[in-house]
């Protein structure tokens, strides 16, 4: 006779992320203490934050594949509609 296998798992909740100086009030309080380089850069660049707590800050090769690929799947999207199953084999 057999007998029923239980598996049991648990969960962990990962840790908060730590806390990033990216937040431009934060900036904007310190900006005059930072060095003059520091401060063009702060004040010329946009930066496009993502990941878990906005750790991670996007070059400008990341956001060209990120528009590549939302415009490979509206272009795909727009040809569903018009060639239906071959739209695929098209791209």
């Amino acid at each position: 006779m057999r007998g029923t296998n239980k598996i049991v798992s648990t969960t962990h909740k990962l840790m908060e992320a730590p806390k990033r100086l990216l937040e431009e009030e934060d900036i904007n309080t310190i900006i005059h203490d930072l060095c003059p380089k520091c401060q063009h850069h702060c004040e010329g660049f946009v930066h496009l934050t993502c990941g878990r707590g906005a750790q991670h800050i996007n070059q400008d090769i990341e956001i060209n594949e990120i528009i590549s690929e939302i415009n490979k799947n509206d272009i795909l999207d727009l040809l569903i509609v018009e060639k239906g199953s071959t739209a695929k084999m098209m791209i």
